[in-house]
């Protein structure tokens, strides 16, 4: 079956989306040392997170955390768990509030703003993939798992495909989403029922958009997902293992926007094979983009910044380097290397 390719996607309006990053570095960095102190409380992580097999040797450390790339499928695992204490302290704490201020927009106009720049290019791949597939999209039933603030619900509704239900455990993030959208359509649940709700779901298009890695046990979910007989689509977003996280490895006095948090592990390409044919997905659509070289103008900037014998070449850095993002981050994107994919997988039913 021949698979849908798309590669890179500009990325000069998502750094303005993004500078805080820069701005609040001390503060997202503190945070998330103290989450990784956390994390380091819970149990070692001894088998994949993706194929279940036996994790063997150490291959970096990051903030005090122990990584390990699995020699069976590629994947890469931090080597604690993510238990249910963890997940409740990272998603569920405060209703949720701590982590949904990283989503949370000011304004509608903020909101829209990025709905528009982010969320309605996904939505639109989407739709354009299930054409290609010969589906009527609008008579499809859509599920958006881990909604969220609801960014990837609205831009379905704003390209015009109205049969759509989301489920999120936030309900600051729930809350959000219906005030920002005017309509209630998300659903709230608890973190142990998503296997349950999987399971009875009766839709055509389910949705994981930044999800499936934050969930504690993904091949139960992946596993759900294959035998539920009403699904016929699944769209999925994940960071990845790519360049970005030596940046991370290198420049530890910069906030570590990818392996950080819940993101206790990462999908490589290969792992991704490694699930799709276990689970027998056919991927039919990719698209392939992600920010690893922002990545990389920010941890530099920060570095020339924190001294005094450099930071009069901060403007020279961003002359020189901020034209050359987009044509660099392409390169990466061409050869699979992103921080990012979006794929589309149809069922072997």
């Amino acid at each position: 079956m021949s698979t849908r390719q798309k590669f890179g996607k500009s990325v000069g309006s998502i750094l303005s989306l993004k500078g805080n990053y820069i701005e609040e570095n001390t503060f997202k960095l503190e945070k998330a040392k103290h989450t990784a102190t956390k994390y380091l409380q819970q149990p070692k992580r001894v088998h994949c997170k993706n194929c279940d097999k036996k994790l063997s040797i150490l291959s970096f450390e990051k903030l005090g955390i122990g990584y390990s790339i699995c020699k069976y499928c590629g994947h890469l695992n931090g080597l604690h768990e993510d238990t249910e204490k963890f997940c409740n302290f990272i998603y569920t704490l405060n209703e949720g509030k701590n982590y949904a201020k990283g989503y949370h927009e000011q304004d509608k106009v903020a909101y829209d703003k990025r709905l528009q720049e982010i969320y309605i290019p996904k939505a639109q791949f989407l739709m354009d993939s299930l054409h290609e597939q010969n589906e009527d999209t609008e008579s499809l039933a859509y599920t958006d798992l881990g909604a969220g603030s609801g960014y990837f619900l609205w831009a379905l509704y704003e390209i015009g495909l109205k049969n759509i239900v989301g489920y999120e455990v936030s309900k600051s993030q729930i809350d959000f989403a219906h005030k920002m959208t005017g309509q209630e359509f998300i659903i709230q649940h608890q973190l142990h029922e998503i296997l349950s709700i999987v399971q009875h779901l009766e839709c055509d298009v389910v949705s994981l958009i930044g999800v499936l890695e934050h969930v504690q046990q993904p091949r139960d979910l992946l596993e759900a997902l294959s035998i539920n007989k009403h699904i016929k689509y699944i769209y999925f977003s994940l960071p990845l293992f790519s360049p970005c996280i030596f940046f991370e490895m290198i420049f530890q006095d910069v906030y570590p926007r990818i392996l950080t948090e819940g993101h206790t592990h990462l999908y490589t390409n290969a792992s991704i094979e490694y699930f799709c044919k276990e689970f027998k997905f056919n991927r039919i659509a990719e698209w392939w983009f992600g920010l690893d070289i922002i990545d990389l103008y920010r941890c530099v900037y920060m570095k020339l910044g924190n001294s005094e014998k450099t930071n009069k070449m901060l403007q020279e850095w961003e002359t020189i380097f901020f034209p050359l993002l987009d044509d660099l981050q392409l390169v990466l994107d061409q050869n699979r290397a992103s921080s990012e994919v979006h794929f589309l997988v149809k069922k072997n039913i």
